[in-house]
């Protein structure tokens, strides 16, 4: 195997270049120098003092230098989270004002108008933005809400009308650093919603289970329902972002994932199923490992097995019924909608990118299936947009946690 393992982002070396990362961050260095280049000119003509400028072109600069470590391999979720901040924070409010202010010179020019306070207009819409996206990154990703979801079927047996799931998605403890308060929040608001069932579709980690802090292991050990917590693998639980020297590595560390995941009182679901019984009626839960949208791969990369649908439902006759839980939603188009066994099927991983407004999210434009609900033929989808993520930033796509009703009666989208 190469120096750095498959899956893993190896940001830039003299062996080994990630493109999709290179192509991004030469981008951003484009976004940066562009949106300072177009303040300054513009602030110039203000004759502002030293401090002004030091305010342009810091935050630039110390992004800069993070996102060059980044590039050559410097694993810090530190830097990682100083570049997407700052870029958060202050390039994309400057961006706001050179879009308004350039935009508002060439019309002006085009019109032969003189707009004397474009500027002005320009840099109060970048405060409104500055305002919005400080919220975004210290209140908005502290604040949760419970997603009320009812998923109904004709065939759902009988004694499982009714039936309460609170859906957990996406933790990325990494990114919590060693503050478990918000994990705590978290614990709380599941066990006050009293379910039947807790399930957590993966993403546990951002690539390590070192991340996995006696204090969120506590935490997460709180959490209790009577039919138990169940938990699936998301691509990041396999941690092959990290780097790990050796394939050997990668799994080893999956495997502690799956160990402390087990020390939780959490029963790990991996290409496997259990039965529920309720008066005599059965409902089979089922989950698998990540099932990933195929791309191609780089020399030496390690990829993980996918998971297999095939595989958690051997064994489980034509009559019974699934709920399924599985990380990345693409799973579903391409081997559950095909399986009239499966009623349900619980999915995260997409966050919404972080930003939803209204019905409206980015992800939508990559991919197809990315929050609420969907029905097929078949059965149901519900993709969660989850509680953290790599990026602590939400704007609208606020953390949340699900608790579904299962009725039995017909679907509704």
């Amino acid at each position: 195997m190469n120096r750095r393992s498959a899956d893993s982002i190896v940001f830039f070396d003299s062996q080994n270049v990630n493109p999709v990362f290179f192509k991004i961050a030469i981008s951003l260095f484009a976004l940066i120098a562009l949106s300072d280049w177009w303040t300054f000119h513009e602030m110039r003509k203000k004759r502002i003092n030293f401090f002004g400028y030091v305010l342009i072109f810091l935050p630039s600069l110390v992004c800069a230098l993070h996102l060059i470590l980044l590039l050559c391999g410097e694993r810090s979720m530190y830097s990682f989270r100083i570049v997407s901040g700052t870029i958060l924070l202050f390039t994309v409010p400057k961006l706001v004002f050179t879009i308004i202010s350039a935009g508002g010179n060439r019309l002006g020019r085009l019109f032969h108008r003189d707009w004397k306070h474009i500027q002005g207009v320009a840099f109060f819409f970048a405060c409104i933005v500055a305002v919005v996206q400080f919220y975004c990154v210290t209140v908005g990703i502290n604040r949760l809400d419970v997603n009320r979801v009812t998923l109904a079927s004709p065939l759902l047996p009988k004694s499982f009308d009714g039936y309460r799931v609170v859906q957990i998605s996406d933790l990325h403890l990494g990114s919590y650093f060693s503050d478990d308060s918000f994990v705590r929040t978290v614990v709380d608001s599941v066990n006050s919603l009293h379910p039947d069932l807790i399930v957590f579709t993966g993403d546990l980690v951002n690539e390590s289970p070192d991340e996995v802090l006696p204090e969120f292991v506590n935490a997460l050990s709180c959490m209790h329902a009577p039919d138990g917590v169940y938990s699936v693998l998301g691509n990041h639980d396999f941690c092959v972002y990290k780097g790990f020297p050796s394939e050997q590595e990668v799994r080893r560390a999956t495997d502690k994932v799956v160990r402390l995941e087990q020390s939780m009182g959490w029963e790990v679901l991996r290409n496997e199923h259990r039965l529920l019984v309720r008066d005599g009626d059965t409902l089979v839960l089922a989950g698998t490992d990540n099932v990933a949208k195929p791309r191609p791969r780089r020399e030496g990369e390690y990829v993980p097995p996918a998971g297999s649908l095939k595989k958690a439902l051997r064994g489980v006759p034509e009559s019974h019924h699934v709920l399924l839980l599985t990380h990345d939603p693409w799973h579903w188009r391409r081997e559950v909608t095909s399986d009239p066994r499966v009623l349900f099927t619980l999915a995260g991983h997409t966050h919404a990118l972080h930003v939803r407004l209204g019905n409206f999210s980015p992800a939508a434009w990559i991919m197809p299936e990315w929050g609420g609900k969907y029905v097929s033929r078949n059965g149901m989808l519900y993709v969660s947009t989850g509680v953290g993520g790599s990026v602590k930033y939400r704007l609208g796509a606020w953390p949340a946690i699900e608790l579904i009703t299962l009725r039995r009666g017909h679907a509704v989208e």
